[in-house]
């Protein structure tokens, strides 16, 4: 089932959207895996697949925001000479209260920024709605 509210972001201005909580911006963090143009997270994929539940450790939360993006660099570093426009990535994340991990999908898109720059946006695999 696709949740709206993770397409919220498409009609807004980025900056409005990164500005109101739809969208996370973790550019800086994108750096240190070599992603070059700004990425953000829809707020539904930051808060199922990076926010820490209740209970855990906190430090957790920059490990599941680590591997998210480092998933997604090298889902990009295989694209290199290819065009994308959106393309799904997969990645590990540890399974809540059982040992275990288990792999989720995303989906990230490029498109042209608030000033026509190119912007990565990592959503849910469920694509645009229609």
């Amino acid at each position: 089932m696709i949740d709206n509210n993770d397409y919220e972001w498409i009609t807004l201005p980025r900056a409005k959207a990164i500005y109101s909580g739809i969208l996370i911006d973790v550019s800086d963090v994108a750096t240190q895996f070599g992603l070059e143009h700004p990425v953000a997270l829809t707020r539904p994929v930051y808060d199922l697949h990076v926010r820490t539940p209740d209970g855990c450790d906190e430090s957790d939360e920059g490990r599941r925001l680590r591997d998210v993006l480092e998933s997604l660099a090298i889902a990009v570093d295989w694209c290199v000479g290819e065009r994308f426009y959106e393309m799904s990535f997969e990645f590990f994340r540890p399974r809540e209260n059982r040992p275990g991990v288990e792999c989720l999908s995303l989906n990230a898109s490029i498109t042209p920024g608030d000033y026509l720059e190119p912007v990565i946006t990592v959503m849910s695999p469920h694509g645009y709605p229609n």
